[in-house]
């Protein structure tokens, strides 16, 4: 029994031991197995394998073709899938595409916009259209009619007119007139507006106009039609007519002073057809573009600086103000200059201006709303001009990146023949002037009597232009 027993534990011990001697070889097996594979796999590139969308519907772009007017915007969304849209335009001239798939006209024409999703491309064909009113500028006369049409587009045209006391336009463009004054026939297409100002007369007062008068109007309601928006607030038309006429118009300061002048300085012909006037013209041409726009105005007269003077009172929905666009604009004409000292005051600033008038005769001027626009006006000119000055010293070679650089490029260009050196250079931890002229001494190895000359050390955004020259003596 002793034998037997011994038998059997000695077989299950020899089973035992074979089995895990088998174990013990599988596991290197795998092993060596899993790196012949890892091995293959690295001798080969992977390409990406794209899966794509389980759904009912295959993805598609929401728009194989769109229609969108110049200024106006329209959206494009890829549907079946939420991955990620690369978008692309061919040709941005004429259309812009945002990264969301907001597609913009810029210019009319056609173009395509292409969406990527998933490896593979969707294309959208674009049409910008450019919608044109056939007239942008009408007088007209009491009792009449007139039809007006947009062109340039297929899309839905709705009208509307400013004050239908006035006159009434009809879905398909027709006006008619009602009453004497001024108002504006609006034409949108899209999210775009499109104006034609007019202004109405009785038959006798328009039999009275001479070609020049309607030449005027004609002109400041075009000037309008292209310049004026529905977004603009009346304070915002009323800086575009200020503006315009700063930047249009020369005080003719010559014949003033020479007694020279011609009548048509006197009227808007100086303004608006010769680019020469005085107050008179000025405040008269004012007048005419605030009538266009219907907002209540005065024209009044009165002294300035102890002379004869011509200027205008607004109102706006908290009272009245005064504008003088003459005494804004710079004499000598600067081109391009715009300034806002005498841009909608109350009658104590006018009157600290040397601005005098009959005050019995106009409105008291005492709202207090608008006061501060022409100081939010003029830093807004100020940081304008900053910037583009910034840029035309970047673009030569005359923004430095520290005031420790001006100089080493002074020296360069004293070199060179240069007198009087311009640069500009960062404000932060910047240096005195003074240290800036001893740095070219040094430079120059001249340890001499030196004296240095320097225009106002000016303030341009963070930067600051200095203008100096430096003179070495014996």
């Amino acid at each position: 029994m002793k034998n037997i027993k011994h038998e059997n534990r000695d077989r299950q011990c020899f089973l035992s031991t074979y089995r895990n001697t088998n174990k013990l070889l599988f596991f290197p097996l795998i092993l060596i197995l899993s790196c012949l594979i890892v091995s293959h796999l690295e001798n080969h590139s992977v390409e990406p394998v794209y899966v794509y969308a389980n759904t009912k519907e295959a993805i598609t772009l929401s728009k194989n073709s769109v229609r969108v007017i110049v200024g106006d915007k329209t959206k494009l969304t890829i549907n079946g899938t939420k991955e990620k849209v690369t978008w692309s335009v061919k040709d941005k001239k004429i259309a812009t595409v945002s990264s969301s798939g907001y597609v913009k006209g810029i210019k009319k024409g056609t173009t395509t916009v292409s969406a990527k999703v998933l490896g593979k491309t969707y294309t959208c064909k674009v049409t910008v259209e450019q919608p044109e009113l056939s007239m942008n500028s009408y007088l007209g006369v009491v009792g009449n009619e007139t039809s007006i049409t947009v062109s340039g587009t297929t899309q839905k045209i709705t009208w509307t007119f400013s004050n239908e006391k006035i006159a009434t336009v009809t879905v398909g463009g027709k006006v008619k007139f009602h009453s004497e004054g001024s108002a504006t026939i609006a034409a949108t297409v899209g999210n775009q507006t499109y104006y034609c100002y007019t202004t109405i007369y009785s038959s006798s007062d328009f039999r009275k106009l001479t070609k020049t008068q309607k030449e005027i109007k004609n002109k400041i309601q075009l000037i309008l039609a292209e310049n004026i928006t529905k977004q603009m607030t009346t304070v915002q038309k009323i800086r575009f007519v200020h503006d315009y006429l700063l930047l249009n118009t020369e005080y003719d300061e010559i014949n003033y002073k020479n007694d020279t002048l011609s009548s048509r300085a006197y009227s808007s012909e100086g303004v608006l057809f010769d680019g020469m006037a005085v107050c008179q013209g000025y405040a008269e041409t004012f007048q005419i573009f605030m009538d266009s726009l219907s907002i209540e105005n005065r024209f009044i007269v009165g002294t300035a600086g102890g002379v004869s003077h011509a200027w205008n009172l607004v109102k706006l929905e908290d009272g009245w103000y005064h504008v003088d666009t003459t005494w804004d604009d710079p004499i000598p004409d600067k081109k391009g200059r715009v300034v806002y000292d005498y841009f909608l005051l109350n009658d104590n600033e006018m009157k600290s201006l040397r601005h005098k008038w009959k005050e019995k005769d106009y409105p008291s001027c005492n709202a207090t709303k608008y006061l501060t626009v022409k100081e939010l006006y003029t830093q807004e000119i100020k940081e304008a001009e900053d910037e583009k000055l910034i840029k035309e010293y970047q673009k030569s070679g005359s923004l430095l990146k520290t005031w420790k650089d001006y100089s080493k490029v002074y020296v360069k260009r004293y070199q060179q023949g240069e007198d009087w050196v311009s640069l500009m250079y960062p404000q932060k931890n910047a240096g005195t002037v003074t240290e800036i002229a001893r740095g070219v001494a040094e430079l120059l190895g001249y340890y001499g009597t030196y004296r240095y000359e320097y225009e106002t050390l000016r303030e341009v955004g963070d930067y600051y232009l200095l203008k100096m020259r430096v003179s070495f003596l014996d």
